[in-house]
């Protein structure tokens, strides 16, 4: 169930940023909680369109948490930031589709 995934994708970016120590972080995911679940459903849903799956982003998720709990913080960062690549070229396509040149990230 697709939408149990995206639960599922909001909760564990909310407790990595709980886990993170970094309260800044989970600040602001917990007050971006609506736009944090419709940018992760919406996301999800069209990379689901685009290949009729999520596993991509589902083995990221799986392979991050495995470095968390190995406890190996090199390795988890690295993971965190294809993950957020990913989706990000992702939220890119989206936003290219609709027309929208507003959407910008800057690292």
């Amino acid at each position: 169930d697709e939408k149990a995934r995206a639960g599922l994708d909001k909760e564990l970016h909310t407790k990595i940023g709980r886990i993170a120590g970094n309260p800044m972080i989970y600040n602001v995911l917990d007050a971006a909680a609506q736009l944090t679940e419709e940018i992760i459903s919406g996301t999800r849903a069209y990379i689901m369109q685009k290949h009729n799956s999520a596993l991509e982003v589902d083995d990221q998720h799986r392979r991050l948490v495995e470095a968390i709990i190995s406890g190996d913080r090199n390795q988890a960062e690295k993971l965190m930031r294809e993950h957020m690549e990913t989706i990000e070229k992702y939220i890119l396509e989206i936003a290219q589709q609709r027309g929208e040149n507003s959407l910008v990230f800057h690292r």
